[in-house]
């Protein structure tokens, strides 16, 4: 008589991701490319992720709203 085979252990089932850490690393790179300094990155439990920039250094040159508007606008006729 042979042995019965035995059935594999059913295991629950693995949540969904809710981020990947290339969207993480993607909104870092972009940070650091418009001239932040990452303070923190705050991850929460429902998968939403939020980056802390450090305040602005004395000296550093801030980009006037008016001109992401203009710049936005043009994007826009564009498309």
């Amino acid at each position: 008589m042979s042995p019965v085979p035995r059935q594999p252990k059913k295991r629950p089932p693995r949540s969904r991701n809710l981020f990947r850490k290339t969207e993480i690393r993607r909104v870092v790179n972009v940070a650091r490319a418009a001239g932040f300094t990452i303070q923190s990155i705050d991850v929460h439990a429902n998968g939403k992720f939020s980056v802390v920039v450090a305040p602005e250094q004395k000296g550093a040159t801030a980009i006037a709203m008016d001109e992401v508007e203009g710049w936005l606008r043009e994007q826009q006729g564009k498309g």
